[in-house]
């Protein structure tokens, strides 16, 4: 996930818009069926992880469901390791397996979340995505060379995030502004999402 300061201020920034991203994410993932979600996140309160929980929050509460009374671990992300950056998420993705049978999809908060999950699943001989669905979010596209089947993400333009931080830098060298772009997200859907008819 490419978030770029561009000033001393806080709201000075070029980041994805993450309450659309978590609303995109979790209506999709609603729109198949599925209401037994189980969430990897993180100990975050940065901006765009609150946006994130609020996005999902919102596309959860259309069908009834409050995101609080999901299954759900929060990994401190000052413990992340950056050989097997996929481990805290296997981990947490373990034991909401363990103690929620019933779930029928996992979200990873970020791609190595997700991945760590794809790796749990594995780990309990669980196929993706007859078994459990899994969903990233946030954009790092080199998972998708790490799992067959490939995981769907909800995907961020690093590209064009990447050029407006360059503008935006060029154009305020005293960094007097004070302006956030928001980019929008969509939805790259591969082979991870199980759609539940028989709900």
């Amino acid at each position: 996930m490419l978030c770029v300061q561009v000033a001393r201020y806080i709201d000075d920034a070029v980041i994805a818009d993450g309450f659309a991203m978590g609303r995109m994410g979790f209506a999709h993932l609603v729109e198949k069926g599925h209401r037994r979600i189980g969430i990897i996140d993180t100990t975050s309160d940065e901006r765009i992880a609150q946006d994130v929980r609020k996005g999902a929050t919102a596309a959860l509460q259309k069908v009834g469901i409050a995101f609080k009374d999901l299954p759900r671990i929060c990994n401190n992300v000052s413990e992340l390791n950056v050989n097997k950056p996929w481990k805290l998420g296997q981990q947490a993705a373990a034991q909401l397996l363990k103690q929620h049978s019933d779930l029928t999809a996992l979200v990873g908060i970020n791609p190595h979340l997700a991945l760590g999950a794809y790796r749990a699943a594995q780990q309990a001989n669980m196929k993706v995505p007859k078994d459990i669905s899994i969903l990233a979010l946030e954009n790092d596209l080199t998972i998708f060379n790490m799992t067959d089947p490939t995981i769907s993400v909800v995907d961020t333009p690093l590209e064009d995030m990447a050029e407006r931080a360059m503008i935006q830098l060029v154009c305020s060298p005293n960094f007097m502004i004070n302006y956030t772009n928001k980019f929008l997200t969509n939805i790259m859907e591969d082979k991870s999402l199980n759609a539940l008819l028989d709900l």
